[in-house]
């Protein structure tokens, strides 16, 4: 039996979910344990854990992506909101890490030899630009998620406008006889679809 899109979408949507979550925190949990035992007060151990964090970051951003576009095209407005939200967390963070990450690298250039100086700058600038990519694309599928969670509401609200309020299904029909008020009939939700 053939089935429509969004028949197959709904099969998708579950085992989606879980291997894009994944996708999305495995590496980001990877970084955290390889980091542990945590050193706030080391500058290097700080600047190389936003290094990692940075390195695995845009893995996670294509796992959100996903994650968004299975919601998206099966209308799971929650899960679309989940997602906008934790882009926008996301988002936040990483730049926050950003001006961390260019302290901290600042405060440790003192420290690096000459002879690699411009290898070390090299490597900032690059982290940097991972960064700063991933957070343009956190940013861009926050938007896009509040968009088609706000759009899908829009259409439920279209459709439930429609609907009778009192009956299912309800229509009139004209009689010929003026005098008497017009009679209802009704359909059982079976006929109606």
């Amino acid at each position: 039996m053939p089935q429509t899109p969004s028949q197959l979408v709904q099969r998708l949507r579950p085992a989606g979910y879980v291997v894009f979550w994944l996708l999305t925190l495995a590496p980001l949990i990877g970084v955290l344990q390889t980091s542990l035992p945590i050193r706030l007060h080391q500058v290097a151990w700080r600047l190389g854990l936003e290094g990692q964090i940075a390195s695995v970051l845009p893995t996670s951003v294509v796992g959100l992506f996903f994650v968004f576009s299975i919601a998206l095209f099966a209308g799971d407005r929650v899960s679309l909101l989940l997602v906008a939200l934790v882009c926008m967390i996301g988002a936040l963070l990483v730049l926050a890490g950003c001006a961390l990450f260019g302290l901290d690298a600042l405060e440790l250039r003192a420290q690096v030899l000459a002879t690699g100086a411009q290898r070390f700058a090299t490597d900032v600038i690059m982290i940097l630009v991972k960064a700063l990519l991933s957070e343009l694309a956190l940013l861009m599928v926050a938007i896009g998620a509040f968009r088609g969670a706000r759009d899908i509401r829009r259409v439920s609200e279209r459709v439930t406008a429609k609907a009778s309020p009192v009956l299912v299904g309800a229509t009139r029909a004209v009689t010929k006889d003026a005098g008497r008020a017009p009679a209802v009939t009704t359909k059982s939700i079976a006929d109606a679809e």
